[in-house]
């Protein structure tokens, strides 16, 4: 009696402990049951859970690092193919993965479904796997986004559970997970407390009916498809149904079961469980309208686009205009890192990101593969108000900044020429002021009664000096003013540039040698006569303002012009033994008075429009202009002209 009463004692011990094991298993399952739906996009939940997805427009897929994983593969497979996926399916099972998937995509709804695979190792396990879809603007599908998660465990437990359906009845009356039993037909034969809890009814209202009666008019068929499928297979995992409240409204469910059979192994019953998904599923639908939103913001924003960074600074989405401009496909970018895409840059960048993860946004610009690049940085926050992301505007800002940058030179540039035109006007009031001053003081003293007739012509030569000068500022002004107000026009005609040249320099020899200069002809052509078709007005001036130039710079040695003719141009250059000119005022000698802004030791007389008037008229006749010079040892200023020679 006494052994008898110790073994009792035994087994209700051995009870106990079962009992307590399976509410471990119960618990373990609940918490692997809560983390089979994706909250938000490409987040795995856990070791366990990898993701997929396929993009149709290039037949490409990517698996994430836990997908790889779980097929065994030590290092992420960088172009999978779909018959490599087909591998990975246990055989019997092929067949009901391929039509599922062919199913679905045809009908646009979402896919669900649970088979057995095979990783490398080559045990047999089981998964479940759901797929979503993303939609072109003509409701095509162009993208299959897909969870994989490993849920061998889970069934392990279920199938021990219905193996022991007496045992462990009431570890489901009191299971968090609502349970429920269909018989062969479909109808309730039993439901747990929290099945009536999630529902709303009574458990009269409820055993003995049909389950398809509390589902949504529109998942009636899936159930009916999907109830002989699984007392044939043993199993379901991961249906989704929309179950009718008592109150009238309807849930979102995520339901997964195996049967249990008769001693003769005839279908007996099911075994289930579900959750209440609904504000998962709101959740992750939002999620997929706001990325699909954000591609159609994107998609339209000109000259931009926008990514989204994850924790690991590493880019979880992007899209935009700009990635069409550079013929570039933006889920080439997913997964990269900052170095991957910025290269020396990467440090700059992720300075601002990080201090974006912190809550604050950032304006920064950047100059990379030949553009200025503006960029905005926004915190995205999670339901703890945490941010767990970044959003970020990038706008390629090249043109503004070229008109930015035009818009500085262009304000330097007329600082600069207000500067020359103060400088100007106070040597034009000196060119004018000085031989007007001479001109009326010797004129009166020529008024003077006491004055010899050798004083007379001595002052009447200052005057006719000065006059000659003023003459000459006059006519430049005069001169620049035509050309500016495009008043001036071309009169071609035929006439010999060598005596053109040879009185020229005839006529300045006097002024010349009164400086102890020579000044002479080097005709580089055995001809005496050269004729040019242009404009001799013009040409006399460019010549008279040269000469000019060169005795002005020059206080000793020569000045020497000459002709030569190269591919049917005529050049003429005019040398001179001056002041030279230095390397970094060359360019600007050609400037509306330039001269007057020239700091030399020696003051230079003169209005500093000569070589600018040069210039003008040389372009006007279809040339070209240049010089060499060097400080102390002189300049040369070469003209080449179209020319017709005879």
């Amino acid at each position: 009696m006494g052994q008898e009463k110790r073994n009792k004692g035994s087994s209700t011990h051995e009870l106990i402990e079962q009992n307590q094991q399976l509410k471990l298993q119960v618990s373990q399952l609940q918490q692997t049951l809560k983390h089979t739906e994706i909250i938000s996009n490409n987040t795995q939940v856990d070791n366990n859970m990898g993701t997929w997805e396929i993009d149709l427009i290039s037949n490409k897929q990517i698996w994430s690092d836990n997908y790889c994983k779980l097929m065994g593969y030590q290092e992420v497979v960088t172009s999978p193919t779909f018959e490599l996926f087909y591998s990975h399916i246990y055989k019997d099972d092929v067949d009901l993965v391929k039509n599922t998937i062919e199913e679905n995509i045809s009908s646009k709804s979402p896919c669900s479904l649970e088979f057995r695979f095979i990783p490398k190792d080559g045990s047999l396990r089981y998964c479940k796997s759901t797929a979503n879809y993303l939609f072109d603007d003509n409701n095509q599908i162009i993208k299959i986004i897909g969870v994989f998660q490993d849920i061998t465990e889970q069934k392990d437990v279920l199938f021990k559970l219905a193996e022991n359906e007496q045992k462990y009845k009431s570890l489901y009356d009191n299971a968090p997970l609502s349970y429920q039993s269909l018989d062969a037909h479909g109808n309730i034969i039993d439901v747990n407390p929290t099945w009536l809890k999630t529902l709303g009814y009574n458990r009269e209202e409820v055993i003995g009916k049909k389950f398809e009666d509390f589902l949504h008019p529109d998942w009636k068929n899936l159930f009916r498809k999907n109830f002989p499928i699984l007392k044939k297979r043993g199993y379901v995992n991961n249906v989704h149904f929309r179950i009718k409240h008592q109150k009238g409204h309807y849930l979102d469910i995520s339901l997964e079961g195996c049967t249990g059979n008769h001693p003769d192994g005839s279908f007996k019953q099911t075994y289930c469980v579900f959750k209440d998904i609904t504000e998962e599923t709101k959740i992750k639908d939002n999620a997929i309208e706001n990325k699909m939103l954000l591609e159609k913001i994107a998609e339209n924003y000109p000259n931009s686009y926008v990514s989204i960074i994850e924790k690991d600074l590493s880019i979880g989405f992007s899209s935009g205009q700009e990635f069409k401009k550079l013929k570039l496909n933006p889920q080439d970018f997913i997964g990269l890192t900052l170095e991957q895409v910025f290269g020396e840059k990467a440090d700059i960048v992720a300075k601002y990101y990080k201090e974006t993860f912190k809550g604050n946004e950032r304006n920064f610009e950047l100059f990379i593969n030949n553009q200025y690049q503006h960029y905005k940085t926004v915190p995205l926050y999670d339901e703890d108000e945490k941010v767990n992301r970044i959003l970020v505007v990038v706008e390629n800002v090249s043109s503004r900044k070229k008109k930015e940058i035009e818009l500085v030179k262009a304000k330097e540039k007329a600082e600069e020429s207000d500067k020359l035109k103060t400088a100007f006007l106070a040597n034009m009031s000196h060119e004018i002021r000085t031989p007007m001053n001479g001109i009326l003081g010797f004129i009166q003293l020529l008024q003077e009664p006491d004055i010899d007739k050798d004083e007379q012509q001595s002052f009447i030569n200052i005057i006719q000096s000065s006059s000659i000068k003023l003459l000459h500022t006059v006519n430049d002004i005069v001169e620049i003013s035509k050309i500016e107000s495009g008043a001036i026009s071309i009169s071609k005609s035929e006439f010999d540039l060598v005596q053109l040249l040879d009185n020229l320099v005839t006529f300045f020899k006097p002024e010349c040698h009164k400086k102890g200069i020579e000044i002479h002809i080097k005709n580089q052509i055995k001809t005496e006569q050269i004729f040019i078709n242009t404009d001799q007005t013009k040409l006399d001036s460019i010549v008279t303002n040269l000469i000019k130039n060169a005795i002005k710079y020059t206080d000793r040695g020569f000045i020497e012009t000459g002709i030569q003719v190269s591919n049917q141009e005529i050049i003429f250059y005019c040398k001179d033994t001056g002041f030279g000119i230095p390397k970094h005022k060359q360019k600007a000698v050609f400037n509306r008075f330039e001269q007057a802004d020239t700091k030399e030791s020696k003051a230079i007389e003169g209005s500093g429009l000569g070589l600018t008037i040069v210039k003008s008229y040389v372009e006007m006749l279809k040339g070209k202009i240049w010089l060499e010079s060097e400080v102390g040892k002189g300049s040369i200023f070469y003209v080449s002209l179209p020319i017709n020679t005879k």
